[in-house]
């Protein structure tokens, strides 16, 4: 009854959804689609800026925004990644 009890918490609790959005997480980041357009955007990006003189002070801020915005979205779905794999642990040691 109690170990019935403890799987009914898990499986309502949102430690499921973590590990789900783990799951996907993971597929976006291995899906060379992805990665392969987060690697021609940073080039681009990069190429772009080199090619500024120094007075485009505004084109290059601009540049620099957009390589901040590509790296928080990589690092966002690595951190859902990292969140679901803790919330796998923690159910492995509540179930443990």
């Amino acid at each position: 009854p109690l170990r019935r009890q403890r799987q009914m918490c898990i499986r309502d609790s949102p430690l499921i959804k973590e590990k789900e959005r783990a799951i996907l997480a993971r597929q976006v980041l291995e899906n060379p689609v992805y990665t392969d357009a987060i690697d021609v955007i940073k080039t681009s990006l990069m190429d772009t800026w080199q090619t500024t003189s120094m007075s485009q002070t505004l084109e290059r801020e601009n540049i620099y925004k957009m390589l901040l915005a590509v790296k928080s979205i990589d690092f966002h779905i690595q951190s859902v990644m990292k969140t679901g794999q803790l919330a796998e642990m923690q159910m492995e040691k509540f179930n443990g």
